[in-house]
């Protein structure tokens, strides 16, 4: 075990479990400012990010719903449980993780004949420890 530095303060982490029943959550249909709601995608937000939580999504695309190449300021894995995804010609199936790292320019993202059903776990820079935000 290293110690740390006289003059880097330890992170103020606190032991916690936290269980969501995730099928209690409901789900949500994103709808972007110009656009109707898309009806190929929904999600449940399991939370929301910040206060040392990821960002975590339960995601469902419906057989063939497609997302745009896009990009992310967070990196973020996308835990495929359902179907299948085919991330720019890769197909990938279930059980499949894929993390992608922030910045990335990715996709198009195509739901397999099944649809897909994935976690998308996103680390936020607010929901770093405050000893971990200052070194970030």
């Amino acid at each position: 075990m290293q110690n740390k530095p006289a003059n880097q303060p330890a992170a103020k982490r606190q032991d916690r479990v936290i269980a969501i029943d995730v099928d209690a959550l409901p789900w949500i249909k994103p709808a972007r400012p110009t656009d109707p709601p898309d009806p190929t995608i929904r999600y449940r937000t399991i939370f929301e990010g910040g206060e040392g939580l990821p960002q975590t999504h339960l995601s469902h695309y419906s057989p063939g719903h497609t997302e745009a190449r896009h990009r992310h300021p967070e990196d973020e894995v996308l835990m495929l449980f359902e179907g299948e995804l085919n991330i720019e010609g890769a197909l990938h199936r279930a059980p499949s993780v894929l993390y992608i790292s922030r910045g990335t320019l990715y996709g198009p993202l195509t739901a397999g004949p099944e649809g897909a059903k994935f976690f998308r776990v996103a680390w936020l820079k607010d929901m770093l420890f405050p000893a971990e935000a200052s070194a970030a």
